[in-house]
């Protein structure tokens, strides 16, 4: 009977190359924070090794994030955008909330009219 490959290494792997690209750290300047070689890092990212439980901290650390988070899959960019949105929306006083949801909704049913003109 043949093992399966176990996917949680590769899984891992993304999520920390993922991280990495979003903070704008190459392999090189993450792997001279954590102490390891470019290559071992490589390694990790492409699921060939696994990180032991002290390591993942590191680089969760050097990430900002938890070891948790190096588990769960990392928000696509359309849910970074929502949440970006979030963020101006909170930080207008709330008479001026409406407006800036009316003045989204707007921009949004113009450009899938300019949309749909265009296909």
């Amino acid at each position: 009977m043949q093992a399966k490959k176990c996917k949680l290494p590769i899984s891992l792997g993304i999520a920390i190359a993922e991280r990495r690209k979003q903070k704008g750290l190459t392999q090189g300047q993450l792997a001279g924070t954590l102490g390891i070689s470019q290559v071992s890092l490589s390694q990790i990212e492409n699921g060939l090794i696994a990180p032991k439980l002290v390591r993942l901290q590191d680089i969760a650390d050097a990430l900002s994030c938890t070891v948790a988070d190096l588990f769960r899959p990392s928000p696509s960019d359309s849910v970074q955008k929502v949440a970006m949105i979030a963020d101006m929306l909170q930080a207008l006083p709330e008479r001026y909330q409406d407006m800036f949801l009316s003045m989204i909704e707007s921009a949004v049913s113009s450009l899938r009219n300019d949309d749909k003109k265009n296909t």
